[in-house]
């Protein structure tokens, strides 16, 4: 096993025979004699090599398609009175044992603020996965059209984590979500729904 410089453990095997560093430091600062590191033509390499006692235990990670139960549909009701707000979150659900969350930047997110509506899929409980973890979902987002069925939907995959809750996209023009006849905006409600197809799943064994 190999620990690397932020503390996490890298395990050797058969096909993974090597770890180290692509830039331990520049050549300038190398080939500076006044730096020590190469004196007289010659420089020295050391290793220090310690054996950590393995746990037995492993992790087997895999891609799990969901077939049930994999879809939230969000009717965001009064919208005429909420499309001011910076940002609005559905109500929990679960899918694929892990607690979710649709977001909304009604006026848009970041470089698209004031022009597009930004639909975001949000883990909830991204604290319930062990330190370091991270979970990954492949996912379609879609705001739905409740009159012509020309749903403006979108695809994606992304790795979660407690550093990157959320993934999502600029789903439509602002001009079309207020623009009725779209069928985006109808009697003063939203709605924007949620599948996932995909989701990464960690096994441990002895």
């Amino acid at each position: 096993m190999y620990v690397d410089a932020d503390g996490s453990v890298k395990h050797f095997h058969r096909f993974k025979t090597e770890f180290g560093f692509a830039k331990l430091l520049s050549l300038d600062t190398f080939n500076e004699a006044s730096n020590g590191y190469l004196i007289d033509d010659s420089c020295m390499f050391g290793a220090e090599v310690y054996v950590i006692k393995s746990t037995g235990r492993g992790e087997c990670l895999s891609l799990k398609e969901e077939t049930s139960d994999n879809s939230y549909i969000w009717e965001i009701k009064n919208f005429s009175e909420v499309k001011d707000h910076d940002q609005l979150f559905s109500e929990p659900f679960t899918i694929g044992k892990q607690k979710w969350k649709i977001l909304v930047y009604p006026k848009g997110n970041g470089s698209e603020e004031g022009k597009s509506l930004s639909v975001f899929l949000n883990l909830a409980d991204c604290e319930s996965l062990p330190t370091k973890r991270k979970l990954f979902a492949e996912f379609s987002l879609w705001v739905k059209d409740r009159v012509n069925g020309k749903h403006s939907e979108i695809k994606g995959g992304s790795w979660f984590c407690d550093l990157h809750k959320s993934s999502g996209f600029d789903a439509i023009s602002l001009t079309d979500v207020h623009d009725t006849t779209k069928g985006f905006t109808v009697l003063d409600s939203l709605v924007v729904e949620v599948q996932i197809h995909v989701m990464s799943d960690v096994k441990e064994f002895a």
